[in-house]
């Protein structure tokens, strides 16, 4: 469901049975048994102290929380340590080193020690939430919401994108800046922007 190399050239890869880590040599894996919140693995982040974060996304099981791994231990963290939700769909750092979480109820961004509520959605998604995030070159953040369109933020205030404003459909699932800065938006309707 998501990959990612690490710092070290390990691959890790996010399954519905947990996630595999790929040395160039052998594959280990790491379920619940290990710490991790659930064996579903969606999104995934390494952080630029190293720690790796995982999400469960959208599961069968629920909402777990986010899964953190430093040191070769895992930690959890639910909406009892202040997440907005415990539906984790994707994940973001920053240039400054805050972590975004993507969730079905909005944004919320973790500096180390605390949770804060970045933005809420209009409702609570039962299927969809934030799908994806992105900092662009002049640091500017911009939040794929599920049937809401695209939010940018600039630092400072929040600007909602729809349908409205030229967007091919509200329902934004992917974003990408290419190599000439232009940002391109993956919506469920006709294409992207």
């Amino acid at each position: 469901e998501a990959m990612l190399q690490d710092q070290y050239g390990h691959v890790w890869i996010g399954t519905t049975g947990g996630v595999s880590r790929y040395d160039g040599e052998a594959f280990v894996s790491f379920t619940t048994a290990d710490g991790l919140a659930h064996n579903q693995v969606a999104c995934m982040l390494e952080d630029s102290a190293g720690r790796l974060w995982f999400g469960a996304g959208w599961n069968v099981g629920g909402p777990v929380g986010l899964s953190c791994c430093e040191e070769g231990r895992f930690r959890v963290f639910t909406s009892a340590e202040g997440l907005l939700s415990d539906w984790i769909l994707s994940l973001l750092e920053d240039r400054d080193g805050r972590l975004w979480i993507g969730t079905n109820r909005g944004v919320c961004s973790f500096d180390g020690r605390t949770f804060s509520t970045a933005f809420t959605t209009s409702a609570v998604q039962t299927l969809g939430g934030v799908l994806a995030m992105l900092q662009d070159r002049a640091g500017t953040l911009w939040f794929a919401i599920w049937g809401e369109g695209l939010r940018r933020y600039d630092g400072e205030t929040y600007v909602t994108f729809t349908a409205q404003d030229g967007l091919t459909d509200n329902t934004v699932v992917s974003l990408l800046e290419d190599g000439h800065g232009q940002l391109w938006v993956g919506t469920i309707g006709s294409g992207g922007s």
